[in-house]
């Protein structure tokens, strides 16, 4: 159980260092791209280690199934807790967010109207 727990854990910090790390690509954090992936390496090899360890000594794929969702439910919450932690700490000011992006029409007189002021949206 306890092993169960572990992967689940490391795959965690795994997918968390993933998805970190193509966050760092996709807003230009050129410090922080090879100390991410000197430890996505690290936690990589532990996690595939510990994975393999367990499958030759399993009778069946069906015993892999807590591994399975340890590593599923882990690398998941990972994957949010990163993109939160990125954009919280890590954003730029200046980085529209996306969801709240109103889009920009010309109009027929030349100038440049927001949807959201013309109905449109």
């Amino acid at each position: 159980m306890i092993e169960t727990i572990a992967v689940g854990c490391a795959n965690f910090l795994f997918i968390f260092l993933k998805a970190f790390q193509q966050r760092n690509v996709a807003f230009m954090h050129y410090g922080w791209v090879v100390p991410t992936s000197l430890l996505m390496g690290t936690v990589e090899v532990g996690v595939i280690g510990v994975i393999a360890l367990k499958a030759t000594a399993a009778a069946s794929y069906l015993a892999m199934w807590p591994f399975v969702l340890a590593i599923g439910i882990g690398g998941g919450l990972g994957a949010v807790a990163s993109m939160y932690i990125h954009h919280r700490y890590l954003g730029r000011k200046d980085d529209a967010d996306i969801r709240h992006q109103v889009p920009r029409v010309p109009t027929p007189s030349g100038s440049i109207q927001s949807l959201r002021h013309s109905g449109g949206m």
